[in-house]
């Protein structure tokens, strides 16, 4: 018995890397700020996104968010970090979709985030498969209930609130 899966790691936001039996999810995504929380309640999962982000990225590293100015800056209550350039703090999402094989396996496929912050929840064909919320563990979502043969629609919020 064959099994593949599919494994995107996170480093907030996404970085894909493949590995033997995966699918190499770098490349361009939809993509979608959510900075009044309002995804969830208006169902984002099952429409396109309004932008785009090419993966291995992070927002700061793809311009996304709110420019981050001097006067910011010498606003904040410490300078014992480094600032970013572009700031983001809520709810961001991801959306891909994926075309699978005939033959691939669904059971043992995965979806794996690592060093996540802090929650995660995943939807395959606006189908909800989970929520995890932890920084120091990866986030995994099994998806061989979810996933086709042909095209698979992924999408992915990140919350890195607190």
């Amino acid at each position: 018995m064959k099994k593949r899966s599919l494994f995107l790691f996170l480093a907030m936001p996404l970085t894909a890397i493949a590995t033997p039996q995966t699918l190499d999810l770098a490349g361009e995504w939809q993509f979608q700020l959510d900075p009044e929380d309002i995804g969830i309640e208006e169902e984002w999962f099952r429409s396109d996104l309004s932008d785009t982000i090419a993966l291995p990225a992070t927002t700061t590293t793809a311009e996304k968010g709110n420019e981050t100015t001097a006067e910011l800056n010498l606003k904040a209550p410490t300078l014992k970090r480094l600032l970013q350039e572009h700031q983001y703090v809520g709810a961001a999402w991801y959306a891909r979709t994926v075309t699978l094989p005939e033959d691939w396996f669904r059971d043992g496929s995965r979806l794996v985030f690592e060093r996540v912050l802090w929650e995660s929840r995943v939807w395959i064909n606006g189908h909800p498969v989970g929520r995890e919320y932890s920084l120091s563990t990866p986030h995994r979502y099994d998806l061989g209930a979810f996933l086709e043969p042909g095209e698979n629609r992924i999408v992915v919020r990140v919350d890195n609130r607190e």
